[in-house]
């Protein structure tokens, strides 16, 4: 019996499914802004944060050339990449608008044109063996790739025009045209379907099962095989076959392969087959790990240098001890064979400096067991037992004993200095050991969690379960106003000029007074008022039917001005006291805000502030802290400073922190009066 091959893995996506993936995403991608963009060498890997104008809100665009372009909502930002490259890419693609999105046919190749401030650009992305990632100006000229070189068949170098690779648009055709124009007289089905139609491989072979042509030639093929092979073909490739994006796992567990199809190829070599809504989001999974790896990388090259560094210092002081021991064992053999003999050594001793005196080195032989002389250094050797001792005739008996005590007393103390700065090292290596482990915490956190689009803005969700955004600043409140707000929900605005719109999101359901308070006091919070220290201030609330952009006839609106139409409906004195908590969602830490009585039901932890004279940064470093200190470091571990102290309206003072442990609640912190 011939044994099964197993499928080969895998490891880039086939112009299949980026046609596929495309049909999916073209609308996500089109009309959204490169809001930022995080160039990663090892790869290399480009993660832009797009922000969708028309659906008002961020995701993440993931481009790794050679293998896969694909969409993710949780948080991919790195913590820390700040290079030259980076910096030109850039200045060539952030804040630029994306018009339209193409594949050119057949090919694994994806073309985006973008608006950049009135100029016209390619951003070609190229997953083929060696493929590149390109800028391209409105000539199609190359303003910046990722790597140059030159190929057989084009160049890939800055100013020149940028050229395709060779490309085929047979897949347009039907086998059965392409079968009649070549000679196929010594090729099987498959190979003809991958070679002359370019076919993913995956694709021809399930065609190859499905018709019972398995290993057949085309020559030996009937007509009812031509029509089967046709049929097949065009049901893969125009998607009349249902999709179901899966990915394929051997009997060890490990991923082979992600397809828009569950194919009949994988049913006796796969072990587990999972099924996802998207081919995106296969994808996503597939890279999953290698996605991981590349950015733990790339955010921890200094620490693990570090860390690299110490561990090679440390062996080099092992060793050194090594050698100080081994010599610190010689030397105590000497002393311990002098203190046994010590009479007749003496007398040796005496005996070689009166004949070196007397009669010259000649003679010293005679004294004693030597065994070897050296009058140029004033030496001589003397052999006990096993033990061979260097004296010097320079000095007394004695005074060579001192020396070699001395000798000893050096290397102990040269020992024990050596082993505190191993142990300083060892110190020093277990916090970057820990540093590093904390960064993999945080960042499988991030990798696991979908961000949800309302996290792009100031959010909350009132006790009634009511959703409340709020803009972080002037465009993103008249984004609210145009994309998010609809007639029945809630227009809050403090009652002072320059503050956040905050929107509850009705559902067309009635919002009750409480939901409406506690919007009210996020709208307070995040106005002009918390920076000018005031300590309350009105409110105000409106429909969003009131709500509108358009000025009256004659009127002119400023940037970032709306008007507001009908009565307005004010909530007084709101106090400027904000809650700042974690909480767990799903295994999740995430950063929550509002009323102190909402997050005390809520979080796991919290603080409370008002407007103060301290940084939001060194707040969000003391709450950390004190997480620390009543033993919560698993969750204190997970949290960022600079995510919680973005949170904060402005400088802030801290007037009560609280921790929740076993449904026990610890209060800490002084009420201001």
């Amino acid at each position: 019996m011939t044994p099964q091959v197993q499928p080969r893995k895998k490891n880039s996506m086939s112009w299949l499914d980026l046609k596929i993936w495309l049909k999916e995403q073209h609308e996500l991608l089109e009309h959204s802004y490169v809001d930022n963009l995080y160039y990663i060498d090892l790869g290399p890997i480009i993660i832009m944060k797009m922000y969708n104008s028309l659906k008002g809100f961020s995701y993440w665009f993931i481009i790794e050339p050679s293998k896969r372009v694909s969409i993710s909502f949780t948080d991919l930002k790195p913590e820390k990449i700040d290079t030259k490259v980076q910096a030109v890419w850039r200045a060539l693609l952030k804040n630029c608008l994306v018009m339209n999105v193409t594949q050119i046919p057949c090919e694994r190749i994806l073309s985006l044109t973008v608006d950049c401030r009135g100029s016209l650009r390619k951003l070609v992305v190229e997953l083929l063996p060696r493929g590149v990632i390109c800028v391209l100006d409105s000539e199609e000229k190359i303003l910046l790739c990722n790597e140059y070189k030159n190929m057989r068949d084009r160049s890939i170098r800055p100013g020149h025009k940028y050229q395709l690779p060779p490309t085929t648009n047979k897949c347009l055709e039907t086998p059965s045209k392409v079968i009649q124009s070549i000679d196929t007289s010594n090729m099987d089905i498959t190979r003809f379907l991958i070679r002359e139609l370019g076919a993913p491989p995956e694709i021809a072979e399930a065609i190859a099962i499905l018709c019972n042509l398995k290993n057949k030639n085309v020559s030996d093929i009937t007509n009812s095989d031509v029509v089967c092979i046709d049929d097949l073909y065009n049901d893969f490739i125009k998607f009349h076959r249902e999709l179901a994006p899966c990915i394929v796992y051997n009997s060890q567990g490990d991923a082979i392969g992600f397809y828009p199809f569950v194919l009949p190829q994988f049913k006796n070599h796969a072990d587990k087959i999972e099924i996802y809504p998207t081919i995106n989001e296969a994808i996503n999974k597939y890279f999953e790990e290698s996605l991981r790896s590349t950015l733990l990388t790339a955010t921890s090259q200094e620490l693990k240098s570090k860390i690299e560094s110490i561990k090679h210092a440390m062996n080099k002081i092992d060793r050194q001890i090594a050698e100080m021991k081994n010599e610190l064992s010689r030397l105590s053999a000497k002393i311990a064979a002098i203190e046994s003999n010590y009479a007749e050594l003496e007398h040796i001793h005496e005996c070689v400096v009166n004949t070196v005196k007397t009669s010259g080195w000649d003679q010293v032989k005679e004294c004693g067991p030597i065994i070897d002389i050296a009058p140029n250094k004033g030496i001589y050797r003397v052999e006990v037992g096993s033990i061979t001792l260097e004296l010097d005739v320079k000095k007394n008996f004695i005074e060579n004993y001192n020396s070699l005590r001395k000798n000893i007393a050096g290397l102990k103390k040269s020992i024990s200095r050596a082993e505190k700065e191993k142990e300083l090292l060892n110190t020093k290596l277990q916090e970057l050991t820990r540093e590093l482990e904390i960064k993999e915490s945080r960042l499988d956190q991030k990798l696991s969690r979908r961000l949800e689009w309302y996290e792009s803005y100031i959010w909350y969700v009132t006790s009634r379960g009511f959703l409340v955004i709020g803009g972080k600043d002037a465009s993103q409140n008249i984004k609210i106003v145009r994309k998010i707000v609809e007639p029945h929900d809630i227009v809050l605005h403090a009652d002072i000029h320059g503050a956040s719109t905050v929107v509850i999101k009705s559902q067309n359901k009635n919002v009750d007074k409480e939901s409406i308070y506690e919007a009210a006091v996020i709208a307070a919070c995040y106005s002009k008022a918390w920076k000018l220290k005031i300590m309350s201030i009105d409110v105000f609330w409106v429909y969003g039917y009131q709500i509108s952009l358009s000025a009256p006839p004659g009127q002119y609106l400023p940037k970032g001005s709306y008007m507001v139409y009908g009565e307005k409906n004010y909530i007084r004195n709101v106090e400027l006291r904000l809650a700042i908590g974690v909480e767990l969602v799903d295994h999740f830490i995430r950063t929550i805000i509002g009323p102190e009585k909402v997050i005390d039901n809520r979080a796991l932890a919290y603080f409370v502030v008002i407007p103060g004279d301290d940084n939001p940064i060194d707040i969000a470093k003391e709450f950390i802290e004190f997480l620390k200190l009543n033993n919560l470091d698993k969750i204190s571990e997970l949290l960022d400073p600079n995510e919680i102290a973005q949170k904060i309206p402005g400088k802030s003072a801290i007037v009560r922190k609280v921790i929740k442990v076993s449904n026990k609640i610890q209060r800490t912190g002084t009420e201001h009066a």
